[in-house]
């Protein structure tokens, strides 16, 4: 049976689920996010749609997500899904200073699609939507076969079902960046390994890099030229429109 739903949203419910996670132009990164720690998800979101958003500045880069499921998804998996992107979002917003947001994402199952996304639209590629790993096995240049949270490779996010928030900000983060390298003992930075009960808030840069290889500094400042560190902005991102396929 298939039915496409779509919501439009308005301002992000921030939806935390407490984990780290592993650049612009015409690449995405190659590598793996490494965690340190173990733990499951569990649980389903709702949506009251009841919120409201504030519109995005004439500077900001608006970026389209594609994510692709694999297996097939019940509805609260997509629910699920839905709502952790959308709290991905509002740190997104936050982290960037208001310079980049998701405008549209569209969230199929059944689909084994892993084409590469090109900046500024992404693509993320799921296979388990209940899935808390996509190990073990999952091919990684420089890394050991084993079992990853998540990570990227040839312009693909990888995520299970229940993903960590934070790791997806790592993985775009190379994406917005093209940053093909890790910063991984930087903790400060959504560029650090996964530990449990680090929660930083944004992208490093040489007053709080704690490896010398800040991120605003060497990175944006050449893939984004045009975004401004610090920067004023909306306390809240623009509303996501959501194109939901349960096939």
């Amino acid at each position: 049976m298939k039915r496409a739903v779509i919501l439009s949203l308005t301002m992000i419910i921030a939806v935390i689920f407490a984990m780290p996670g592993c650049g612009q132009s015409h690449k995405s990164s190659r590598g793996g996010f490494a965690v340190t720690g173990t733990g499951s998800g569990s649980g389903s979101g709702t949506n009251t749609n009841t919120n409201t958003g504030n519109g995005a500045p004439a500077s900001a880069t608006a970026s389209d997500l594609v994510i692709s499921i694999k297996l097939d998804a019940q509805a609260s998996s997509l629910e699920r899904i839905r709502a952790g992107i959308e709290s991905v979002n509002s740190k997104l917003w936050t982290a960037v200073h208001g310079q980049n947001y998701f405008r549209e994402v569209t969230i199929r199952d059944k689909t084994d699609d892993q084409s590469p996304g090109e900046w500024p639209e992404g693509h993320i590629w799921i296979g388990d939507p209940e899935g808390t790993t996509i190990g073990p096995g999952t091919p990684y240049d420089g890394f050991p076969a084993g079992i990853w949270w998540l990570g990227s490779r040839a312009g693909v996010i990888l995520l299970p079902g229940r993903f960590y928030q934070q790791g997806l900000l790592h993985e775009w983060g190379h994406f917005m960046m093209d940053r093909k390298n890790e910063e991984y003992d930087c903790m400060k930075c959504f560029m650090g390994r996964g530990v449990p009960g680090n929660t930083p808030t944004g992208y490093c840069d040489g007053s709080n890099c704690s490896v010398s290889d800040p991120c605003w500094d060497k990175y944006f400042s050449k893939a984004q030229p045009s975004w401004i560190h610090p920067a004023s902005h909306d306390a809240d991102p623009p509303a996501i429109n959501f194109i939901i396929t349960d096939n």
